[in-house]
């Protein structure tokens, strides 16, 4: 590492010195064996509570709507006089499940995604699967796999479409498999 450093000081030259220290004292408390994992959970923690406790009030919104729009469509069925199971069908059915859907998934998706895409910005998952890739190797598995199963926790499709970021096909498909035993944010209302 001090042979890339040496080579990396005599061809890039900084406008800002402190740059380099600043960022390497982060990452030494980031990827530190005493600090990291607990920074991990606290970073971690703080955003399933933002997510959990935030979403409760627009689903609330959200499910209130609905059905208050499921009420004028009972009406409306009532009215034109369709027969009972295509009432049944279209809003018993169709739209009471997708207002539910909508309801319970959408507020914390919203909020989890942005603030997860955020930690991404800040440069901070990759730490993360650096800290947790010595857990998972003995698992037989691949630190990477660490932020799948976080983004997992929004939705699992998303946490299963994100293990293309392990090289190892084998790696890969125990990140697959493994993930669908995230709850994910629709399961997590049940």
């Amino acid at each position: 590492m001090k042979i890339s450093e040496e080579v990396c000081s005599s061809v890039i030259t900084f406008e800002n010195n402190q740059y380099d220290h600043v960022d390497r004292k982060i990452d030494k408390i980031l990827t530190s064996r005493v600090f990291g994992i607990p920074v991990m959970i606290a970073m971690l923690g703080v955003i399933f509570w933002i997510t959990i406790t935030g979403a409760n009030y627009p689903s609330q919104m959200l499910s209130t709507l609905f059905f208050m729009i499921e009420e004028r469509l009972n009406d409306f069925f009532v009215w034109v006089g369709s027969p009972q199971w295509v009432h049944e069908l279209l809003v018993s059915g169709v739209y009471r499940t997708v207002a539910w859907v909508v309801s319970v998934m959408l507020p914390p998706m919203a909020i989890f995604f942005p603030l997860f895409t955020l930690l991404e910005d800040l440069g901070y998952l990759p730490r993360v699967a650096f800290n947790l890739d010595n857990f998972f190797k003995k698992a037989c598995a691949h630190g990477k796999q660490s932020l799948t199963m976080c983004m997992g926790f929004g939705c699992n499709a998303a946490g299963v479409i994100g293990c293309r970021i392990i090289d190892s096909p084998r790696e890969r498909l125990i990140a697959v498999i493994t993930n669908n035993f995230v709850p994910c944010n629709g399961r997590s209302q049940l």
